[in-house]
């Protein structure tokens, strides 16, 4: 089986042309591209240069360094690797969701791995909050004991928090599931009382992410919701966001917190995961939706780039345990 990349970028920034690597490294079952592999992908002339190819090779390492039990990629010598023993394929699951237009073509395969994803970003954002903080995913159906219908789950979820939802009922929308928010999180105060930080959480995978922080809508809840001053909006995806895009500062009009990829991770990042529970079947969902998506992209047509012949081994293989998806 041949090594196989995805379109090259046209940005040889560092962050771009990680993404880029990481996402060929895993749709299509490379362990090893050595740094001369990646510079022939591009015409003579055409691609990134000595210096530019040092970044992404430091772009890497930093990604090791900030957050070695979730990161799964290595520079050894002049190769970046993804090593014999994987730390965790939460990585792997976060760059296969940014392939949702390929998923999408199997619905049942973004709603089985989306309780796995809402409870990344609700141990994200209590690693994010610190020390003493709570948190529920939502989003329905939950296994964590949410009722179904959204009046008896917005009481469900205010008893944990130990407020009072006295209006829910008249003022709810009962053909809806969620109103926006698909985690909650708050860090109550040690001796009780009202006056603590409420985040509420939106989780998307949907491409146009940018407007999705609109979903929560913090004046409805405060509605349902006796909180006191109004709660906090956050908004979670899968996506590498550059810090200095317009994209970023879009999103910071609408909420108060926005964790991508690297943000959920870097919170994450030495924090044993809640529930290993809710992390099982990760790693089988990574094998089929790698097989999904590079079969759209081979069925597609697209143009792929081929590197020499290497020995494959499965990506996210049966081999992962447990304590390897916690990072432990």
């Amino acid at each position: 089986m041949s090594e196989e990349f995805m379109d090259v970028p046209t940005d040889f920034d560092p962050l771009s042309l990680a993404d880029w690597l990481e996402a060929s490294m895993v749709v299509f079952g490379m362990y090893t591209v050595s740094r001369s592999a990646i510079a022939r992908q591009w015409s003579s002339g055409q691609g990134p240069d000595s210096a530019e190819l040092d970044e992404l090779f430091g772009e890497v390492q930093r990604r090791t360094a900030m957050f070695p039990d979730l990161y799964p990629f290595r520079v050894v010598s002049e190769s970046v690797v993804i090593p014999e023993y994987i730390p965790s394929p939460i990585y792997f699951m976060l760059i296969l969701l940014t392939f949702r237009g390929r998923l999408i073509k199997n619905p049942s395969s973004l709603a089985s791995i989306t309780p796995a994803f809402e409870a990344l970003v609700r141990d994200a954002v209590l690693a994010y909050i610190g020390a003493g903080a709570r948190g529920v995913r939502f989003g329905y159906p939950s296994s964590e004991g949410r009722p179904k219908d959204l009046p008896d789950a917005v009481r469900w979820v205010a008893e944990l928090m130990g407020l009072r939802a006295p209006h829910v009922d008249e003022l709810v929308d009962k053909t809806d599931n969620d109103a926006g928010v698909d985690v909650i999180a708050w860090k109550p105060l040690v001796g009780g009382g009202a006056s603590f930080s409420v985040w509420l959480v939106q989780a998307t995978v949907q491409s146009d992410f940018q407007r999705k922080g609109r979903d929560v809508v913090l004046r409805e809840w405060g509605k349902l919701i006796e909180f006191g001053s109004l709660p906090n909006a956050a908004l979670c995806v899968p996506e590498v966001v550059p810090s200095d895009t317009r994209a970023r500062l879009t999103i910071s009009y609408d909420v108060h917190l926005f964790l991508d990829r690297l943000g959920m991770l870097g919170a994450l990042s030495g924090t044993p995961l809640s529930d290993l529970k809710e992390f099982e079947g990760v790693a089988k969902w990574v094998r089929e939706s790698t097989d999904v998506v590079r079969r759209h992209i081979e069925i597609g047509g697209k143009t792929v780039k081929r590197a020499p012949k290497r020995k494959p081994r499965p990506m996210g293989g049966a081999s992962v345990s447990a304590s390897s998806i916690a990072g432990t």
